[in-house]
């Protein structure tokens, strides 16, 4: 998997990748971020520090950069650590970044308020260690906030045979996921406990379901294939948000336990 990131790093902000469509998860991932600190006594202001744990070129943490909050990136692929640094240097966005894996995160005990792993847990190598150090570095009382897919016969059919493997529909490679490492959210909420992590909260994260859309979506689909229009025009108007279904997706958050 490393070494399919390593290639492509390139495409990282490029619209004509299926990269690109990985933004498109951003605004949902945002407004749930909003809607958990919504409930806290203080707002995501300047002085909370972020950790975006597996950042790769990097999609995420410049958004959360925008928000006017200090943003670490961390990914084991060098090549895609140096394409996210250039891009924050072009959007004028202060984002430290360091190329190092989830399981040995290089930074002291409890120096992160709010620590993002999304799109990432599916794909490591050690769900339980890339939790741990998390959580090591994160400080009490602070937000661990996720993303993942779920192992279901679904996640299945769409993720790994319809997206990757059917021809008529693939929009990725063969092998970028492995459904075997994708998570059901009861291994992952014991994973957290056992690493002082609270679940508080978990919701579905799904495409907005619009059949006439998604129809000519399919036939602008075979247009990327055939080279007619770029995957950045695949992607407007492809809308991601909250619900009760998790059968695919799903996103929530913890708080570290304070110790007494």
């Amino acid at each position: 998997m490393l070494n399919y990131f390593d290639k492509n790093a390139e495409y990282w902000w490029s619209g004509n990748s299926h990269l690109v469509l990985l933004r498109c998860l951003n605004p949902a991932r945002l407004d749930y971020l909003r809607k958990i600190y919504s409930e806290k006594p203080r707002r995501i202001l300047s002085g909370t520090r972020v950790l975006d744990v597996g950042c790769g070129g990097v999609l995420f943490a410049e958004e959360l950069a925008k928000l006017g909050v200090p943003v670490t990136g961390i990914d084991p692929s060098i090549l895609s650590i140096k394409v996210a640094d250039q891009h924050a240097r072009q959007s004028e966005l202060a984002i430290d970044y360091y190329a190092a894996h989830g399981e040995q995160l290089p930074f002291k005990t409890s120096a992160f308020d709010i620590v993002c792993c999304c799109d990432v847990l599916e794909h490591v190598n050690d769900l339980n260690l890339v939790i741990k150090e998390s959580a090591r570095v994160l400080k009490p009382g602070g937000v661990y906030f996720y993303d993942t897919i779920n192992r279901t016969w679904f996640s299945k059919f769409t993720v790994i045979n319809l997206i990757q493997e059917w021809e008529f529909a693939r929009v990725m490679p063969r092998g970028v996921h492995d459904w075997n490492k994708f998570i059901k959210a009861q291994e992952l909420d014991e994973i957290m406990i056992r690493n002082n992590l609270e679940p508080r909260d978990r919701i579905g994260l799904h495409p907005k379901m619009d059949p006439v859309a998604n129809i000519k979506r399919l036939f602008m689909l075979r247009k990327v294939k055939r080279g007619r229009i770029r995957y950045s025009r695949l992607a407007e108007g492809m809308i991601f948000r909250p619900g009760r279904r998790q059968f695919i997706n799903y996103m929530g958050y913890s708080i570290k336990k304070v110790r007494i």
